[in-house]
């Protein structure tokens, strides 16, 4: 009995060790590339984390950088036109939780084409200097599957969210097509500017916008869904409820409301907003 325990802890030795040699600074297998030219060429910088600190800093340069504080590996590799920095924690770190880690990403501040970010779990941070001077890309697409994420100061042609779990902060951003797949989680987008659409299953959605510039179109599921528009907000109400409710804080003229519609028009009804709830509650402010 006490030979097999003996075989069993050197075994499970010998596997840490093995899953862990790139952690280890001496041995030269432990080299992983962390850094990568941006030319071009390159057309989608992709963000794949998980369980770690993770902040994107622009900055004046022409490659892409990672520094990492703490456990876990990240590597940055190069295959077509896609760029993509992947973190991972190791099996053995799974006995080290409690240790926070941190990931620093620098990219060009000038880099505008298309950025994909998928968070499993963890932090994020992705910021332009301020409103004035934003991030400026193409296409931005978010995959949170748990976590904390903040973003601010973007303009983009598209957004794509899909938010699974988690809480999401966007402020200041700017898009000419948003799209937003709520599951779960909370979802606060201050300062909004461009259409929308959004899909909530379950979860809070939260949208504030200084000017209304084009149409907007929310299907509700489930939880609570609230749009909260300026006082001279020129639109077309098109509201529809299975069950649940619809609120509305606007005055409007040539108005229909009964108990599973609402209808009408605030100003001169140049864009049009469409509420469907099939379940959960609604408010219009």
């Amino acid at each position: 009995m006490k030979r097999t325990f003996i075989i069993f802890f050197v075994l499970i030795g010998g596997f840490l060790l093995y899953s862990n040699l790139s952690s280890l600074s001496f041995l030269p297998v432990g080299l992983s590339k962390r850094t990568a030219d941006v030319n071009s060429k390159v057309e989608t910088i992709h963000i794949d984390i998980s369980s770690v600190k993770t902040t994107i800093i622009p900055e004046d340069r022409e490659d892409i950088k990672a520094d990492l504080k703490g456990k876990g590996k990240v590597e940055i590799s190069k295959r077509g036109d896609t760029i993509t920095v992947k973190y991972k924690r190791k099996p053995f770190d799974w006995f080290s939780s409690f240790e926070s880690s941190e990931l620093l990403i620098y990219i060009p501040e000038n880099y505008d084409r298309n950025m994909n970010l998928t968070i499993g779990s963890g932090d994020l941070l992705f910021s332009g200097t301020s409103p004035s001077k934003p991030v400026h890309l193409n296409e931005l697409r978010l995959n949170v599957g748990s976590g904390d994420v903040q973003l601010a100061s973007l303009a983009l042609d598209t957004f794509e969210g899909n938010i699974a779990s988690g809480d999401v902060m966007i402020t200041s951003l700017s898009t000419n097509r948003g799209t937003f797949d709520v599951s779960s989680g909370e979802v606060s987008v201050k300062e909004y500017k461009g259409e929308l659409n959004a899909d909530v299953s379950s979860g809070d959605f939260f949208v504030h916008m200084n000017e209304l510039v084009n149409s907007i179109d929310v299907d509700l599921s489930s939880g609570e869904a609230t749009l909260d528009l300026p006082n001279n907000a020129d639109f077309k109400l098109r509201g529809k409820v299975s069950s649940g409710d619809i609120t509305n804080d606007f005055p409007l003229h040539h108005s229909t409301q009964e108990k599973r519609l609402i209808e009408g028009t605030h100003g001169s009804g140049t864009h049009l907003i469409k509420i469907d709830v099939s379940s959960g509650d609604f408010q219009l402010q």
